[in-house]
C-alpha cells in the first residue's frame, strides 16, 4: 500500500470518527435538552437515553472492529494503545455532554440535580466496559 493510500484511508477514518462523535453528542444533547424540558413523557426520555447509549456502544464496537480489520496482526501493545484512545474518546464525549448540561443550567437559571446525568454516566461506564472486554478478547486471541 502506498503512502498516499494510507494517508487517504486515515483521513477517511478520521472523518468518519468525527461524524460519529458529532451524531452521538447531538443525540446526547437532545436527551439533556429533553431532561430540562417540562412536560416530556418518561417514555420519550427513556428512548432518548437508550438511543444515546446504543449509539455510543455501537460506535465503540465499530471502531474497534475497524481497527482490528485494518491492522493485520495487531500486537497486544497496539490493542492496549487503541483501547486507551477509545476510552479517551468516551471520556471526552461525556465531558462535552456535562458541559452542555451546565450551559443549559446557566441559560435557564436552574440547577439540575446530579441524578439527571447518571444515566449518561452509566452508558459511558458500559461503553468503557465494552472497550475493556474487546481489548482483552483481542489480546487473548492474538496470543
Amino acid at each position: 500500500m502506498s503512502t498516499f493510500d494510507r494517508t487517504a484511508r486515515m483521513a477517511d477514518n478520521a472523518a468518519v470518527r468525527c461524524a460519529a462523535a458529532a451524531v452521538i453528542v447531538l443525540v446526547g444533547c437532545r436527551g439533556i435538552w429533553l431532561d430540562a424540558s417540562l412536560g416530556v413523557s418518561p417514555q420519550t426520555l427513556l428512548r432518548a437515553h437508550a438511543l444515546f447509549g446504543l449509539l455510543l456502544c455501537l460506535s465503540v464496537m465499530a471502531r474497534f472492529h475497524w481497527a482490528i480489520i485494518t491492522t493485520s496482526g495487531a500486537r497486544p501493545a497496539d490493542i492496549r494503545v487503541f483501547a486507551r484512545r477509545e476510552a479517551r474518546t468516551v471520556y471526552l464525549l461525556l465531558y462535552g455532554l456535562m458541559g452542555f448540561e451546565q450551559c443549559i443550567g446557566i441559560a435557564t437559571h436552574v440547577r439540575y440535580p446530579p441524578e439527571t446525568f447518571q444515566v449518561y454516566l452509566a452508558y459511558g461506564v458500559l461503553a468503557l466496559l465494552v472497550i475493556q472486554a474487546l481489548a482483552r478478547f483481542n489480546r487473548y486471541a492474538a496470543r
